[in-house]
């Protein structure tokens, strides 16, 4: 493949990201949390209760120091529980509150009925091979 439409390729990515991250700024807005938070909330919901904090941030390719405080706000505002490891205190595990679980629902839920509707523009097959080199990327940069 050419230099060209490997860049083509790169674009399209960036654009799709940049089409989503618009989307769930508006959504996270309307509940008063920033896109990124919205984003650490979800990570926890998929990703079951207890999860550790650097889990967190290898997931969403961020620096602790940067996720930590957002964390913290999410804490005071009532959603996320933080509690330490029994067996090794330098580990922190983070849970959601009732509060987030319920908030994180709307989110999605907010989000599939914005974007599922695009997905009709597609084959059943199209989207089966759609979903299977998504799969790809995701293992290779994760």
């Amino acid at each position: 493949m050419d230099y060209k439409t490997k860049y083509k390729m790169l674009l399209q990515i960036r654009d799709i990201s940049t089409y989503y991250e618009s989307i769930k700024d508006d959504i996270s807005k309307s509940y008063k949390l920033s896109s990124i938070q919205a984003t650490i909330l979800i990570d926890i919901y998929n990703n079951g209760n207890m999860v550790k904090i650097t889990d967190i941030c290898k997931r969403l390719h961020k620096k602790t120091n940067s996720i930590s405080p957002l964390i913290d706000r999410l804490i005071i505002d009532g959603y996320i529980i933080k509690e330490k490891s029994e067996k090794d205190k330098r580990i922190t595990y983070v849970s959601l509150t009732k509060k987030a679980i319920d908030v994180t629902n709307n989110v999605l839920q907010d989000l599939f009925d914005y974007i599922l509707p695009l997905y009709d523009k597609f084959s059943e097959q199209e989207l089966l091979d759609i979903s299977k080199h998504l799969d790809k990327i995701t293992s290779i940069i994760i």
